[in-house]
């Protein structure tokens, strides 16, 4: 288990847009509000198309990662997550996961790990800046996509 006692900065409700692009807006507030890192720990909203962590196919082990990607259009959407900054390549690096529902197949639902999508009508976010501790996302070995604190 990894743990840190957090200490938070600014609270912001953020509103995205019909047609906003969620991860370049999101990408876009973090510049704008010199924002390094957050936590998200609810949104709510709708994609008119969405693009999630996942497989249509059978899985051989369904252990391993996946790497593929689905493609949803139309979907309410109910989210969380954690976003560090990448110092390397200097860029916010997000780990959002959504619970969504097709709005025209009888909200049939699904969940997983966000890659991106545009916003319909809108979308609400609650965001809490992390001042402490360094949050550092760690991806080139397993397990993949691992947050850690790193105290100063």
């Amino acid at each position: 288990m990894l743990s840190s006692e957090m200490k938070l900065g600014r609270v912001f409700g953020v509103t995205f847009e019909d047609g906003e692009d969620f991860m370049e807006s999101l990408t876009k507030f973090f510049k704008e509000n010199n924002i390094k890192q957050a936590y998200i720990p609810s949104f709510v909203g709708g994609f008119s198309e969405i693009k999630l962590v996942g497989t249509w196919e059978n899985l051989e082990d369904p252990d391993n990662p996946i790497f593929g990607q689905v493609e949803l259009e139309r979907v309410e959407a109910l989210g969380c997550g954690t976003l560090a900054y990448d110092e390397r390549k200097g860029v916010v690096t997000p780990h959002v996961h959504v619970t969504v529902g097709t709005r025209l197949d009888s909200l049939k639902g699904y969940t997983g790990h966000l890659l991106g999508g545009k916003i319909l009508l809108v979308t609400e976010i609650l965001l809490f800046e992390v001042l402490e501790p360094t949050m550092m996302r760690v991806t080139e070995v397993p397990p993949f996509n691992v947050l850690k604190y790193v105290n100063e």
